[in-house]
């Protein structure tokens, strides 16, 4: 089971490519208010924009740097991507 706590998120700090990012849940509509959907990997991140994928849905977008809250402390996006599904079914 896949839950997001503060000791979870590092701060943004040095190079963010392949770092698995936690975005700022306020910026997420109300039917995607979970955590799934605030998990992202970043694939491009370049000073202040980074270019990311949902690791749930593979959605591939742009964000400003400071839409991200940290960097998820657990790195191993397989075992993410696990824990995303055991929530997901149960």
């Amino acid at each position: 089971m896949l839950t997001i706590k503060n000791n979870d998120v590092l701060p943004l700090r040095g190079d963010l490519n392949g770092k698995i990012l936690v975005l700022n849940e306020k910026l997420l509509g109300k039917d995607y208010k979970n955590e799934k959907f605030q998990l992202w990997i970043a694939t491009n991140a370049r000073g202040n924009t980074i270019f990311a994928d949902c690791l749930w849905d593979n959605e591939s977008t742009q964000w400003d740097r400071h839409n991200f809250i940290g960097i998820y402390a657990f790195d191993n996006v397989k075992m993410v991507r696990q824990l995303m599904t055991v929530k997901n079914n149960s």
